[in-house]
């Protein structure tokens, strides 16, 4: 079934492009369409069939809205003026900053038992804190999360929601040894109230190109909460 395998692989390739979400039935029902034009009429689209095409032809993804929204035209036209816009900053003084949310008392969802044992479920935790996190183009300076949550013990930056502030976010730049230092970040709708910067230059990145312009979307925020689970398991 070589032609009709390429010919799944050639229209599941085309749905990619246009971004059709897939599913294993409408593949197999596609399958199924194929194989009225070939005349395999012996052939049956089963579950192992379909398995056995998506071992060899396409791995299973998550669907994320950052990186599908993503205008590649506004991001090559953003590389190409990014020595324009950080011309006359040291690397040292160019940073970058995100947000992320972190559920720091959820456990895995996921567990091990013995065949035969029923497993209780448990509500899951919804304690919730907001990190920054911070770097500098600079390798030798390595910079500390912010963290936003909700108690005051212990002292740290706190906001009623747990969500970053212009007032919070603003008040940890001017923490940077009053330096002149130019600070690329997303665009929400937080960062946009009026802040009077003396010694902190904003640069947004354009809207929805943060899948692949936001250093700390590469895995850095990933491998982050990776860890603290490692650490908290």
């Amino acid at each position: 079934f070589g032609k009709l395998n390429e010919l799944v692989r050639h229209w599941f390739s085309q749905a990619q492009v246009k971004n059709i979400p897939l599913l294993g039935p409408i593949i197999q029902e596609k399958a199924t369409a194929f194989t009225a034009e070939l005349g395999l009429n012996d052939f049956k689209a089963s579950n192992g069939w379909l398995d056995c095409w998506k071992s060899h032809e396409v791995k299973a993804f998550k669907i994320s809205g950052k990186s599908v929204d993503v205008d590649i035209e506004v991001v090559d036209d953003f590389k190409e003026h990014l020595l324009d816009i950080v011309q006359g900053y040291a690397p040292s003084n160019i940073f970058n900053c995100d947000e992320t949310g972190l559920f720091f008392c959820l456990l895995p969802d996921k567990i091990l038992s013995t065949k035969g044992e029923a497993c209780k479920g448990t509500k899951l935790a919804k304690e919730r804190v907001t990190y920054a996190c911070l770097a500098c183009s600079a390798k030798d300076e390595k910079l500390k999360t912010l963290v936003i949550g909700k108690s005051q013990e212990p002292q740290y930056f706190k906001n009623g929601k747990a969500w970053m502030t212009g007032k919070l976010f603003a008040h940890k730049q001017m923490c940077l040894q009053k330096r002149h230092i130019l600070m690329f970040l997303d665009n929400p709708t937080f960062h946009a109230e009026a802040m009077q910067l003396s010694h902190v230059t904003l640069k947004f990145l354009p809207a929805n190109t943060t899948g692949k312009l936001q250093p700390q979307d590469q895995r850095i925020i990933c491998a982050f909460k990776a860890r603290y689970r490692k650490c908290m398991i």
